[in-house]
């Protein structure tokens, strides 16, 4: 499915001070094998207003917590790790795979196609709730197939919700 980072989610729709209509799209997967199922959100929250990114957020992580199964959340947060956004979904209780498992050289993901700088932001993430470890973490920096790096985590599956 898909919903609307508004005070009307299933209208197409923007408040406080959004620059664009921002979305979220979530899908259900189940396992083959087992039939265990998770939730992977994936989002990319207003660029301008701290007002509607942090309120966006508030919408995913309610979103979220409506499943009963283990989640995911990815995407463009466009706010780095100390942005009110970032602090509401952690504060939520999900863990930032990055800070679980950190890479050991460059974290950031956005690079404006500028190659070669050593300081590209961090606004990109993979969140995961107590049904998932992170083994692995990474950005795959070097490769420019868009303004931002890839983002790329190894996830073992739990399926423990508490």
């Amino acid at each position: 499915g898909t919903f609307w980072l508004s005070l009307t989610p299933d209208v197409p729709s923007s408040d406080w001070n959004s620059a664009c209509y921002r979305i979220c799209t979530w899908a259900v997967l189940e396992s083959k094998a087992d039939g265990k199922q998770f939730a992977v959100l994936n989002t990319h929250l207003d660029h301008v207003s701290v007002e509607a990114m942090t309120n966006q957020a508030k919408i995913v992580i309610e979103k979220a917590n409506s499943f009963d199964i283990p989640v995911v959340i990815t995407g463009d947060f466009n706010a780095t790790p100390d942005n009110e956004a970032i602090k509401t979904v952690v504060n939520s209780g999900y863990v930032d795979c990055c800070v679980a498992a950190p890479v050991t050289d460059n974290w950031g993901t956005y690079n404006g196609y500028e190659k070669g700088r050593d300081d590209y932001e961090r606004i990109d993430y993979c969140f995961i709730n107590d049904g998932f470890e992170v083994t692995k973490y990474d950005v795959m920096d070097g490769i420019y197939a868009s303004d931002h790096f890839a983002i790329y985590a190894d996830l073992l599956f739990t399926g423990d919700v508490k």
